[in-house]
């Protein structure tokens, strides 16, 4: 660019528009941009206007382009295309790259983590194999969380993405949102509030060197710059579904019970943006939810209430089995007509110590008459006979050992299936605001707040698990231009 040539930047999307002027040197500089697509126009007297459209600026990082000016008349204007320019840092050594908008919406990312996808970046290395659960399988020497699973979606409270940034240690990752640090202070590396990849406009990958503003963390720095309204009305949807109806039994249950997947999976959401004042005030909303009711099932032996009954007052295990939801969670006895449960099942004898009752269980005995805190006389030592273990635990009652004088004809254990409730309710709710008060001054507002509920038991109500938690990212800020080399930026943010 030649000296005291005029430039005027506009942003297509918002039609803001800032100038400035080359210095002696030709060169010229243009403060905190957002990423976008813009048009530069420049001019100078004695040389053809100049315009060229579809200028990409890439988030957080220096943005360089070469302005050719030809001689002739002022009235004269060319117009080029920059948009085949590199999207890659040219201006400084800083080792890196950009997941753009079109990658996050046509890569796969399990769960809707968007932050799986740093692994695309030069210089980061994450080998993108997945465990049994559906989440990413941790790397070598992983301590602490990983990435989000099949039903977590982009609401784990903590996640941390298995990559390494240059050889470095998985844990020593920064992530932020829109500059907000969003880096958990209990484990490195792990995202508190992870945007759903809707609402993200571009994500920056920066293994090495990077700013000192940075700072904290040794590895790469994960940079999250999320959507904002423009001019035109724009918007996305999603539905996912998963129904008992749809899926298949398993293959294979070592208790004879073939069950499936009973989960009914639910997942919608959407985002919308657009303006508000046209050219000044904008907006963009997302909302991403996962509503998923189930049920955990399974099989095993297991005391009968017939049994818990039978504890004597004043008992420690009367204390114990007093305690509400303590009982199992029983939906049916499994005895299959081909292959009942019986005695030798649990390594005991029919007729000595066990007798099997058809359609109940087994009958163990009776509790001790002899005293409270006395040991069984009739217990003995397991033995073994051709490789098969046989167990005495003994009859109880009386304690002489009595099959005829202890067995109370009452089921004491018995195999089941088991039921119990397995729901989540996860929300995800973001919100921007920008306002452009004046050409000079930009007023901006972004907020994630992540509410997640979890309930579930697998065979005791006594073991019911409940999850709820709340996170959150937030950040305000006003920028003031003052000329094209001199900008003051005022920010609050929080989160967690």
């Amino acid at each position: 660019m030649i000296p005291g040539a005029q430039l005027t930047l506009t942003d297509t999307e918002t039609n803001r528009a800032i100038t400035a002027t080359s210095n002696g040197e030709g060169n010229f500089v243009f403060n905190q941009l957002a990423p976008s697509t813009y048009k530069l126009e420049a001019s100078r007297d004695g040389f053809k206007k100049k315009q060229m459209d579809g200028v990409h600026i890439i988030a957080e990082q220096a943005n360089s382009l070469n302005v050719v000016l030809d001689t002739g008349g002022a009235s004269e204007t060319v117009t080029v295309n920059a948009g085949d320019a590199p999207v890659i840092d040219m201006a400084t050594g800083s080792v890196g790259g950009t997941i753009t908008q079109e990658n996050l919406a046509k890569m796969p990312d399990f769960g809707r983590d968007p932050l799986q996808l740093a692994n695309l970046a030069p210089g980061m290395f994450g080998d993108a194999s997945q465990n049994g659960g559906g989440g990413s399988a941790g790397l070598p020497g992983n301590q602490g969380p990983g990435s989000v699973g099949s039903s977590s979606g982009p609401y784990q409270t903590e996640n941390r993405p298995q990559v390494s940034g240059n050889g470095g240690r998985p844990d020593t990752n920064g992530i932020t949102i829109d500059g907000v640090q969003s880096t958990s202070v209990t484990w490195g590396s792990a995202a508190i509030v992870t945007p759903n990849p809707d609402t993200i406009k571009e994500m920056k990958v920066v293994t090495n060197p990077y700013d000192a503003e940075q700072g904290r963390f040794s590895g790469a720095q994960i940079q999250l710059i999320t959507q904002n309204g423009t001019n035109q009305f724009h918007g996305t949807g999603l539905f996912k579904l998963d129904r008992p109806g749809l899926n298949a039994k398993q293959r294979f249950e070592p208790n004879n019970n073939p069950q499936k997947d009973t989960a009914r999976f639910n997942e919608y959401g959407g985002t919308v943006g657009g303006p508000v004042v046209r050219n000044h005030l904008f907006f963009f909303f997302g909302y991403d939810t996962i509503r998923n009711n189930g049920k955990n099932t399974g099989g095993g032996w297991y005391e009968t209430s017939s049994f818990d009954g039978l504890s004597a007052s004043g008992t420690n295990a009367n204390k114990f089995l007093s305690v509400k939801g303590v009982g199992v969670a029983a939906t049916s006895v499994l005895e299959g007509a081909g292959d009942p449960h019986k005695c030798s099942d649990v390594g005991l004898i029919q007729g000595v110590n066990c007798n099997f009752i058809e359609g109940q269980g087994l009958d163990l005995g009776k509790p001790l008459t002899i005293g409270v805190g006395q040991q069984d006389p009739s217990y003995a030592d397991p033995t073994v006979v051709g490789g098969v273990k046989t167990f005495h635990p003994g009859l109880g009652g009386d304690g002489s050992g009595s099959y005829a004088a202890n067995m109370d004809g009452n089921a004491d254990m018995f195999y089941v299936a088991t039921e119990g409730p397995n729901n989540t309710v996860n929300t995800q709710y973001n919100g921007r605001v920008d306002y452009q008060m004046t050409s000079k001054d930009l007023v901006a507002g972004n907020i994630y707040y992540v509410p997640v509920t979890s309930d579930s038991f697998s065979d005791r109500a006594m073991n019911f698990f409940h999850h709820n938690a709340k996170n959150y990212s937030m950040g305000l800020l006003e920028n003031h231009t003052f000329s094209g080399t001199m900008l003051n930026e005022a920010r609050a943010d929080m989160a967690g």
